[in-house]
């Protein structure tokens, strides 16, 4: 029958062992690497006196004994030193007279070559972190030294911070390291304290946190931001992207999201908290990259964070592309590198033709590595258009499409400030409550100065939740000019 005793004072256990020979053996811990063994008497000295006794060791997961004591002690404790940390022993003792070695006790039961066991040490002195009328909430950290065994919990403690009566327990065991203390008296000051429980038991208090009222506290608004919501965010098109922003303030303070052009209500959806707010972009493009601002503001102050968003995309498109030089069989093309490169370099540009009298776009080079292009093997006499498209890691860029109307109510629709004599695309979809339609997309027309007659463009669209079609005619007048 085994038993196992711990004493606080000392630090150290007694085994005690079933033996014939021996009552039982014992040790204590004094270092990571020894053990202090003690044990009985033989019960019989065999009928010559005990001359000392042998000590040997084995690891638990090994096979073999080893001696620890070079020349046999008298005394009945030894020190076993050289073990190894964290590694669980096996003990046995032989008694030794003139007639020679005992056989050996019973093993004893396994130790583990470990600091013993203690109450832990202090946590770091409470901090204040927020008030109300009736309460006041505190953190702090775990102490440096868990006394051997995991943290199980902590004690929370408080007092009047004026006449210091006995510490009031407000909790006894909390797994967290904040609390809020509740039930306290308006405008009082209190202290508090905390300790540190783990199997042994409870430490000693922490030194006490500063004198805090239980009272609404006001503060300025500002912003939680780590480091990592300071860097630039990077995703790749189509895929959503939120943005995630803490803040702190008393009284609450509003929110406000904003992109230069950009309506962030309508493109995307934000939303926000009493102490955070969110950005949700869906099917992000290049126009979503660049700098968004989120704006926290009160009675107290105003706040605000930056947040940059890089898109991984295709290129924009380029821009001011230009005819500089005509021959009867060529033209030279000239332009710049488009606004929003996608988030990664222009590798190459591709330029197409078309005839005026044709529709379809023909590929001049898929490979232009420059900001200008001649373009040759042309029908002299022969009018033609020419588009320019940029090519990046992520894909080959599209036309610019411009929005004129964001939400026109009627079936016409006049369209103001394009280029004489330039050709255009027109595209319409609708819009009902469960979101917009599909894009149908009209002919080439070119801007002219005036039209002799009534003159009319007719787009197919279809709604998103019906099969229906409707086809929408935008008539432009005589006396419109564009």
């Amino acid at each position: 029958m085994c038993h196992c005793e711990r004493l606080h004072q000392k630090r150290f256990w007694t085994v005690c062992l079933d033996s014939s020979e021996y009552c039982g053996s014992s040790y204590h811990a004094d270092k990571l690497d020894s053990m202090t063994l003690t044990w009985c008497k033989s019960a019989s000295d065999g009928g010559s006196p005990i001359t000392g006794y042998v000590i040997e060791r084995r690891e638990k997961t090994g096979m073999r004994w080893v001696r620890v004591n070079r020349d046999p002690v008298v005394e009945c404790t030894a020190v076993a030193t050289k073990l190894r940390k964290a590694c669980e022993y096996d003990f046995r003792v032989y008694a030794e007279n003139a007639a020679g070695l005992s056989p050996p006790s019973e093993p004893s039961a396994t130790f583990r070559a470990l600091d013993p066991l203690v109450v832990p040490s202090r946590p770091t002195k409470p901090k204040i972190i927020s008030s109300t009328k009736d309460s006041v909430s505190i953190v702090w950290k775990p102490p440096a030294d868990d006394g051997g065994a995991p943290i199980l919990g902590y004690s929370v403690e408080y007092r009047d911070y004026i006449h210091k009566p006995e510490w009031i327990e407000a909790i006894p065991l909390t797994k967290s390291l904040e609390f809020t203390i509740t039930g306290l008296k308006t405008d009082a000051e209190y202290e508090f304290c905390v300790k540190a429980i783990n199997k042994v038991g409870s430490g000693v208090r922490s030194p006490y946190s500063d004198a805090a009222a239980a009272m609404d506290r006001t503060s300025e608004p500002s912003f939680d931001a780590d480091i990592e919501m300071r860097k630039v965010l990077i995703v790749k098109h189509g895929t959503a992207f939120t943005l995630n922003v803490p803040f702190k303030g008393k009284p609450v303070p509003s929110v406000a999201w904003a992109k230069e052009g950009v309506d962030l209500k309508v493109r995307g959806t934000i939303e926000a908290t009493e102490s955070s707010t969110s950005l949700t972009i869906e099917k992000s493009n290049r126009n979503d990259s660049g700098e968004y601002h989120v704006t926290i503001e009160s009675p107290l102050g105003k706040a605000t964070l930056p947040i940059v968003v890089k898109v991984l995309d295709s290129p924009g498109p380029p821009v001011n592309v230009k005819v500089s030089a005509v021959t009867r069989d060529s033209a030279t093309l000239v332009w710049a590198a488009p606004e929003n490169d996608g988030g990664d370099a222009v590798k190459a540009y591709h330029v197409e033709k078309r005839e005026a009298s044709k529709k379809a776009w023909v590929s001049v080079t898929s490979n232009c590595h420059d900001l200008s292009y001649k373009v040759e093997d042309l029908q002299e006499g022969a009018i033609y258009y020419f588009r320019v498209i940029g090519e990046n890691e992520y894909g080959v860029g599209e036309l610019n499409w411009v929005i004129m109307h964001a939400e026109c109510k009627e079936v016409t629709c006049n369209i103001t400030g394009l280029f004489k004599n330039t050709e255009y695309l027109f595209r319409v979809r609708g819009v009902n409550k469960y979101g917009p339609g599909i894009y149908l997309q009209s002919e080439p027309m070119v801007a002219r100065n005036t039209f002799s007659k009534y003159s009319q463009i007719a787009v197919t669209y279809l709604l998103q939740t019906t099969s229906q079609k409707k086809t929408m005619h935008i008539p432009l007048s005589s006396n419109s000019s564009c």
